[in-house]
């Protein structure tokens, strides 16, 4: 047996060579001496780097008959090397001097949670790792479910603490059972919406949404066609569902109806095929065709923003309409607030002014004040962009709110759009 450090080996992973979160800089690791045919694909080996003489560790992701594949998760084609090269195999982990991160070992293993049943493990390899940090990280990132049946299905499972088992496997049955619930509601659904289309996951990735991500927090995601959309709320409300209160005031323009199925209270989101005729962008040219509204316009470009964002939206084209239409905007803002419609509120008093004035900002202010996720949501999306000094007290408080109210996916957003003022915040 040989006892090795990799301080060095991670450093490695500019080459590719990721080690999930079996390793990490500065890990004590025990490894053993093998014949060249005694390497098998799934576990950790250490080798002689040829060019430089280094000893690096990688697993093998497959063996012919002379050569060996080894892969890592930046190296999708992986490297070979000869079967005649000196191994050693990783057979313990014997100390870490750092603790690993939660964001390092939950990603590191869902990453490859299709094939993890496949891969060894060293000894020890959960040495050092904060499993209440880590089960907290989980839940909060809405991932202890495929967590749980990563370490489950890989032999990691042996090395998880009896106290964290236990609650692994709780939140796999209460997940397995919800799963069974919602797959029932999803075929009766079916049964009663035969033309209605299911939204989740990789389905969106299709011509009607452009992106895999739908911003909703329903059970069932079903998208249906403009002519069946009220029908269908009314097949749905006679067959077991109730409309949710946050659907009842809005307008018969609205493209979203929630519902609430009695019998297992899971929730439903009903998604009228706007973009049948919205498509990826607005159409100022057919939109005039159709001689739809500006209601329905500022709806159409709420759900693109609640969707997509910014990104969702042609601005060019939504001014030619106005400029050819010259639609009554104030008073669409107005019906629109009255409706509780908040971003189809503050979208069309941008349209008014074009530009960030008082009129605008004391909108935001409002919406800032009410401190409704929606109205925070909005600020976000129409703030991140803004220039100028005078904007800087403003966005201040948005962070400010956003830190308070613990909306983390909020100030990532505009964290990520807003790098400048980030450093503004901090050192304030």
């Amino acid at each position: 047996m040989e006892v090795g450090t990799v301080a060095e080996t991670l450093s490695a992973t500019v080459r590719g060579r990721s080690m999930e979160p079996t390793l990490f800089d500065g890990d004590l690791v025990q490894f053993s001496a093998l014949s060249p045919g005694a390497v098998r694909a799934g576990a950790i080996y250490a080798f002689d780097d040829p060019n430089d003489g280094s000893r690096i560790m990688h697993r093998c992701a497959s063996r012919t008959n002379g050569a060996l594949l080894f892969q890592g998760d930046r190296q999708p084609w992986g490297e070979r090397m000869s079967v005649e090269t000196h191994y050693f195999k990783l057979e313990r982990i014997l100390d870490r001097r750092v603790e690993p991160g939660c964001a390092e070992i939950a990603f590191g293993l869902i990453r490859h949670i299709d094939g993890i049943g496949d891969f060894e493990f060293p000894k020890n390899t959960t040495h050092g790792w904060p499993w209440e940090k880590l089960f907290k990280f989980c839940a909060k990132h809405r991932i202890l479910t495929a967590f749980g049946l990563c370490l489950k299905q890989s032999q990691l499972w042996e090395q998880t603490p009896a106290e964290f088992r236990e609650l692994f496997q709780l939140d796999l049955y209460q997940a397995t059972q919800r799963a069974e619930r919602i797959s029932a509601v999803i075929g009766r659904v079916r049964a009663l919406l035969p033309l209605g289309r299911l939204l989740k996951g990789a389905a969106l990735r299709d011509e009607l949404y452009p992106t895999p991500v739908i911003r909703t927090m329903a059970d069932v995601d079903i998208l249906v066609g403009q002519p069946e959309f009220f029908s269908g709320i009314e097949i749905l409300v006679a067959n077991g569902f109730t409309i949710t209160d946050a659907w009842r005031h809005q307008a018969k323009t609205f493209h979203e109806a929630q519902l609430t199925h009695e019998p297992t209270g899971l929730t439903l989101e009903l998604h009228r095929a706007v973009f049948q005729k919205f498509r990826y962008k607005f159409n100022s040219a057919e939109f005039l065709r159709s001689g739809d509204s500006v209601d329905e316009l500022l709806y159409l470009c709420a759900h693109s923003l609640t969707h997509f964002g910014q990104h969702g939206l042609n601005y060019w084209e939504i001014f030619r309409y106005l400029s050819i239409r010259k639609p009554d905007l104030s008073g669409a803002a107005e019906r629109a607030r009255q409706q509780g419609a908040l971003l189809a509120y503050v979208f069309a008093l941008r349209l008014l002014k074009h530009c960030w004035n008082a009129d605008f900002d004391a909108a935001a202010e409002g919406l800032l004040n009410s401190r409704q996720k929606l109205a925070l949501e909005t600020a976000s999306l129409f703030y991140i962009d803004a220039t100028g000094i005078e904007m800087m007290s403003f966005r201040k408080r948005l962070l400010q709110t956003l830190v308070a109210d613990d909306l983390l996916s909020l100030l990532r957003l505009v964290l990520d759009k807003d790098r400048i003022h980030f450093t503004h915040f901090a050192s304030s």
